[in-house]
């Protein structure tokens, strides 16, 4: 009750138990970043953000292995977490195309996204992702191993807003794939590294 006014929060690193989120919501409903990377966060955790949260803008769950399609789920019964900038995925093994999907439905402010380290994704997660996530203004996806030109060209053709591209460690990518996303209107910053297939002869 004494930090009623609390707006920032980090708690990296910690083992964050879901009741402790409920508190901290209900006690600092001004809160507008959140850092929850690699803290154990799992899926009720994720719950609670999205019902005690409603002013954030910053979340970072980073490298939190327990969360899963369900946690994602919640944000479409609740309705929540509309005021989100960014968001940050990187090193969460189970998001797939669902969760990307329920994030975009939901978080209709989102221009920052993270997802690193996540091996599973695939074209068809970026499908679902350039979908819904229109407004991304920064998308990063480094070690994106099975990403194709397939997916980059999803990218480029929806997110017409996007400015910086981040992407990294992948050999199924070519020079058609960076073509597509070099042609983005608002494009100004790509980090293209590590990608074997990708010659650039565009230059």
């Amino acid at each position: 009750k004494d930090c009623k006014n609390l707006q920032d929060i980090d708690l990296s690193g910690c083992n964050v138990r879901s009741h402790l989120l409920q508190q901290v919501g209900v006690s600092c409903p001004f809160v507008g970043y959140l850092n929850l990377a690699n803290s154990k966060c799992d899926d009720t955790c994720f719950a609670n953000i999205a019902k005690y949260f409603p002013c954030l803008k910053y979340l970072d769950v980073s490298y939190c292995v327990d969360l899963t399609e369900a946690g994602f789920y919640y944000l479409v019964i609740s309705k929540s977490l509309r005021t989100l900038s960014h968001l940050n995925l990187s090193g969460c093994p189970s998001i797939n195309g669902n969760c990307l999907a329920n994030i975009g439905q939901c978080c209709v402010l989102l221009n920052s996204l993270l997802l690193d380290n996540i091996p599973g994704l695939t074209d068809d997660c970026l499908s679902k992702l350039a979908a819904t996530c229109q407004r991304l203004r920064i998308l990063s996806l480094i070690q994106a191993i099975k990403i194709t030109d397939r997916g980059l060209k999803y990218i480029a053709t929806n997110l017409v807003q996007l400015e910086k591209f981040y992407f990294e460690g992948n050999r199924f990518v070519t020079d058609s794939g960076v073509a597509e996303i070099m042609g983005g209107r608002n494009m100004h910053h790509i980090h293209l590294v590590d990608c074997d297939s990708a010659l650039i002869p565009l230059l």
